[in-house]
């Protein structure tokens, strides 16, 4: 029982750490290639591309495009929000778009690596 209390308090304190890499940090969006969305790590995210902001008190930034449509010129703007991570390595972002709808996204957790994430999108 101990154990088990141990290691889920382990998970939760620790749950930017994934397979050994660190999630926090910005990482910008690259492309997208049979639904699967990649992403890099850089200093700080772009002024024109979506990207994720993760920090390790699971709280997140994400930038993504500021109206619901797509039509250019797209102009992106930053939502702050929470995140967190479960065993089946989904990450569940909660964050309030315009700050009146409160937007709840999953994204299946593909690959990280030091310097690349790729996500896909649940809904």
């Amino acid at each position: 029982m101990i154990e088990r209390i141990l290691l889920s308090s382990l998970f939760v304190a620790c749950s930017w750490v994934v397979k050994g890499q660190d999630l926090s940090g910005s990482w910008v969006y690259k492309e997208t290639r049979k639904g699967v969305s990649y992403y890099s790590k850089e200093a700080r995210m772009e002024v024109h591309r979506s990207g994720f902001e993760f920090g390790q008190d699971g709280q997140i930034t994400i930038r993504r495009n500021e109206s619901s449509c797509g039509t250019p010129p797209i102009r992106y703007q930053n939502y702050r929000g929470t995140w967190r991570m479960n065993a089946d390595s989904v990450i569940t972002t909660t964050y309030r778009f315009h700050s009146y709808n409160l937007e709840n996204d999953s994204w299946k957790l593909v690959f990280v690596s030091k310097d690349s994430l790729a996500l896909k999108y649940k809904g």
